[in-house]
C-alpha cells in the first residue's frame, strides 16, 4: 500500500502523531509506518468517497462468523504508546476498572514493531481459535493491504481513547472517607501520567501529599503531620467503585504518636473512601469554612486545657518569638515560640495532633479580632503576633478572654 502513496504524502503521514483525516476508499488505517499499523500511532478518521452500501457489498465476508458472548471473556489490548506518554498508565487503570465490574480478562501487551505485534497475538489466550475461525493467520492480518475478505476478527485494538475519558476511570478526583472519629477525611488527587499530587484533609486541617504515584491498580502517597513527627503512607486499591486504603504511620524517634485523626497512630489503619466528584476539589489554604467561624460552637474541656497550656508555654518574653513565619520546627528547636506555634504545640500536647480550626484556636482568633477592630489580617495569629505594637501582655489578655468565653459555654458536669 505504501508504494501507491506519493512520497511527499507518505513523509507527511510519518511526521504526524495527532489526528489524520482521510477522504477516500483506500484503507489507509491499515498502512504500516515503521512496522506499526497507523492507528497505533495516531487517530485515523476516514470518510469513504464511495457510497457506503457499495463498500459494504465489496467488503462483506463470503462466510459468516458468529461470535458468542463467551468469545469476549478475554480481550487483548495492544499498547503502542511510549511510557512517557500521558495515556500510557491509563490503559492499566482502565483494565483494572473493567476487571472490577466484569469477568472480562484484559491482557495488555506493549508493541513497538511487527515482531512485537505478532508475539502479542500468539501469546494471547484463544488467539489460535480466533485465527482459525477467520481462516487466516495473524501475519495475514498485518500484511493485508485491503479490507476485502477482512480477517480483523474479535480483536480489540485500544489505540487512542481520549485521555479525559480514561482519566475519569482512574484515581483522579475527590474521595471521601466517613464513619470514624475525626472523619470525614477527603483526598483530592490529581494524576499526571504515573505521578499523583493533591491534598489530604480532615475537618480544620489540610496537608499536601507527596511522593504520590500509581501503576493503574494501586495509588500510593504520603503526608506529613504539622509537627513533623509523623509521616503517613496511604496505599489505595480498588474495591468495586470505592478505594480501600491502608495507612502506615512512621513516628520519628521521640516524636508525638498523634491521636485518632488523619495523621495519628490511633486512627483506623484501614478505611474505605468513595468518590464524591470526578473533579479535583482542592481546599484553599487559609480559606475558612463559614461554619468554623461561628462563635457558638460547642466547647470541650480539652479546649480550656489547650489555652492554659499555651499560656504556660508563653510564660515570659524570653520564650516568645515575635517574628512568626508559621513554620514551627525552628521555634521548637530554639524554645522560643510565636502565639501560633505555641497554640500548635499545646494542641498536640493535649489532643495528640494538631487541629487548625479547633474551638480553642478559633476563640483566640476571635479575641484578636475584637481587640483590633478595623484591622484586616491575612493570618490573624501570625500577623497580630508580629505587630510592633503587640506585647506579650496583650497575648496573655487575648488568651484570658478566650478562656472566659469558653468557660461560659462549657457544659455543666
Amino acid at each position: 500500500m505504501a508504494n501507491t502513496i506519493p512520497f511527499d504524502c507518505l513523509s507527511e503521514i510519518e511526521r504526524v502523531w495527532g489526528t489524520i483525516k482521510v477522504l477516500g476508499d483506500d484503507p489507509l488505517e491499515l498502512l504500516q509506518i515503521e512496522d506499526v499499523p497507523l492507528p497505533l500511532r495516531c487517530n485515523v478518521v476516514r470518510v469513504p468517497t464511495t457510497p457506503g452500501f457499495v463498500l459494504e457489498d465489496q467488503l462483506r465476508l463470503t462466510e459468516s462468523v458468529v461470535l458468542s458472548p463467551a468469545d469476549f471473556t478475554e480481550v487483548l489490548v495492544m499498547r503502542a504508546t511510549l511510557p512517557r506518554d500521558p495515556i500510557y498508565p491509563l490503559f492499566d487503570e482502565f483494565a483494572n476498572m473493567v476487571a472490577n465490574f466484569s469477568r472480562i480478562k484484559i491482557t495488555i501487551r506493549d508493541v513497538r514493531n511487527t515482531a512485537d505485534l505478532l508475539a502479542a497475538f500468539d501469546a494471547a489466550s484463544r488467539a489460535r481459535d480466533l485465527r482459525l475461525a477467520g481462516r487466516c493467520s495473524a501475519g495475514d492480518i498485518l500484511r493485508r493491504s485491503t479490507m476485502k475478505r477482512a480477517c480483523l476478527l474479535g480483536i480489540l485494538l485500544v489505540v487512542s481513547s481520549p485521555l479525559a475519558v480514561l482519566a475519569q476511570a482512574g484515581f483522579a478526583g475527590t474521595w471521601r472517607a466517613e464513619g470514624q472519629p475525626s472523619m470525614p477525611w477527603t483526598f483530592a488527587l490529581s494524576v499526571d501520567r504515573s505521578t499523583v499530587t493533591g491534598t489530604a484533609t480532615m475537618p480544620g486541617t489540610a496537608v499536601a501529599i507527596f511522593d504520590g504515584r500509581t501503576d493503574g491498580r494501586t495509588v500510593i502517597f504520603k503526608a506529613k503531620s504539622a509537627d513533623g513527627d509523623r509521616i503517613v503512607t496511604f496505599t489505595g486499591t480498588w474495591e468495586g467503585e470505592a478505594l480501600s486504603f491502608a495507612r502506615d504511620v512512621q513516628v520519628r524517634a521521640g516524636g508525638s504518636p498523634g491521636g485518632n485523626g488523619l495523621l495519628g497512630t490511633l486512627a483506623p489503619q484501614r478505611f474505605i473512601a468513595r468518590r464524591v466528584s470526578r473533579e479535583v476539589i482542592t481546599p484553599v489554604f487559609g480559606q475558612t469554612d463559614p461554619e468554623l467561624e461561628r462563635r457558638d460552637r460547642p466547647v470541650a474541656a480539652d479546649d480550656l486545657r489547650i489555652v492554659a497550656q499555651t499560656r504556660a508555654l508563653l510564660a515570659n518574653d524570653g520564650v516568645w518569638n515575635r517574628n512568626d513565619d508559621r513554620e514551627c520546627a525552628d521555634d521548637e528547636a530554639s524554645g522560643k515560640r510565636s502565639l501560633f506555634c505555641a497554640l500548635q504545640k499545646a494542641t498536640i500536647d493535649v489532643l495528640g495532633e494538631y487541629d487548625h480550626r479547633r474551638v480553642a484556636l478559633q476563640e483566640v482568633r476571635f479575641a484578636i479580632e475584637d481587640a483590633t477592630r478595623g484591622q484586616d489580617f491575612e493570618h490573624r495569629l501570625k500577623d497580630w503576633n508580629n505587630l510592633p505594637a503587640t506585647t506579650l501582655k496583650d497575648i496573655w489578655r487575648a488568651l484570658d478572654v478566650a478562656t472566659e468565653r469558653m468557660r461560659s459555654r462549657l457544659p455543666k458536669q
